[in-house]
């Protein structure tokens, strides 16, 4: 048995391990957060750019827009962070 479910995909649509989590009840936002290297460094720079439309603002996604991935990556841990959905 594992202890650890891998739930990062490129592909830009619900994971199997939400499923897994719906039917178990269980509420993964309790126990994981995104991360630079744990989730933004996994996925096309459009989905950080929506990430940080949703979670942020409207104006942080065009400032993230118009970054190179990496420093939009760190740019969308950083609003994250001082959001408090972070840590």
């Amino acid at each position: 048995m594992t202890a650890t479910v891998d739930g990062i995909s490129p592909l830009d649509r619900a994971h199997p391990a939400n499923e897994l989590a719906n039917t178990l009840e269980v509420d993964l936002t309790r126990y994981w957060k995104a991360t630079r290297a744990g989730y933004f460094e996994h996925v096309p720079k459009d989905r950080i750019v929506t990430v940080g439309g949703e979670i942020v603002s409207t104006q942080a996604a065009g400032e993230l827009r118009g970054m190179k991935k990496g420093d939009a990556a760190a740019a969308a841990v950083r609003r994250m962070t001082e959001l408090g959905l972070v840590a």
